[in-house]
């Protein structure tokens, strides 16, 4: 488990710095600056370096520059006319309002949810899930209200028992926009809905609760989704029995 969290830990780190977001200005020559562009006028563009902590806003002229490409995948063509009058060419990226997802992969039980001790109460295996989210824009393309549902399988170590649990979730997604990819995280609340497969146990036919998630990704060309999950529920049923369900699952997805 220590190593999962190790992992995860490094894969956030590295996305993070991959997924920075900056605006890129093309000079005629084929100089790339990575800067926060702050103001183009005709004469010319104003900008702060990524690295400069602060030290001072630099200016290229704009007849110069061939390019601008902003952060949210915008690009700025500049074209000049003889008399200097700057005649912009947009190249613009559609932003969705709303973003779709399905995806699948595997899920770790965690804690006594996959113990095996006769003080745990799960005995599950590694399992999987598949599920499709929904993210709806709410400012910027920076945070987004999210919806979740997804079901989740687990077998035990008896053979003629397994776990099936469907989620349904909603909550907030906040990502950072970069020009090739977006790093995210979300968190989300809801309801677990869980019954035990191939076994006849009245006293666990179907049991229900709250759950919990949060998670963190990153999505490659606006396209491809791979993430990580940690979902936690306690759901019960009538006569009193509950148990514990925590898993963190490892997803790749399609966005749409």
């Amino acid at each position: 488990m220590r190593k999962s969290f190790i992992y995860l830990f490094t894969f956030v780190f590295l996305a993070l710095q991959h997924c920075r977001a900056q605006d890129i200005i093309v000079i005629k020559n084929g100089t790339e600056i990575k800067a926060t562009v702050l103001s183009v006028t005709i004469k010319k563009i104003k900008y702060k370096k990524l690295d400069n902590s602060g030290r001072g806003v630099f200016s290229v002229p704009t007849p110069d520059v061939y390019m601008v490409i902003y952060a949210d995948g915008t690009r700025d063509m500049l074209a000049f006319q003889s008399s200097g009058v700057k005649t912009p060419v947009t190249e613009s990226v559609t932003l969705k309002t709303f973003i779709g997802l399905i995806y699948a992969g595997g899920s770790i039980p965690v804690g006594s949810f996959g113990g095996t001790s006769q003080y745990d109460d799960g005995y599950a295996k590694l399992g999987f899930t598949i599920g499709t989210e929904g993210n709806i824009n709410m400012y910027d393309h920076i945070s987004f209200f999210n919806y979740n549902i997804n079901y989740t399988f687990h077998p035990t170590e008896f053979s003629s028992v397994e776990y099936n649990s469907i989620y349904a979730l909603l909550g907030f997604r906040f990502q950072i926009k970069n020009n090739s990819c977006q790093f995210y995280g979300l968190i989300n609340a809801g309801i677990n809905h869980t019954w035990l497969g191939g076994t006849d146990f009245p006293y666990f036919e179907s049991i229900t609760g709250f759950a919990f998630s949060t998670g963190t990704g990153v999505v490659f060309n606006r396209k491809i989704n791979v993430g990580f999950k940690f979902l936690s529920a306690s759901p019960s049923n009538s006569k009193g029995y509950t148990i514990s369900i925590t898993c963190l699952q490892v997803i790749v997805g399609y966005e749409f």
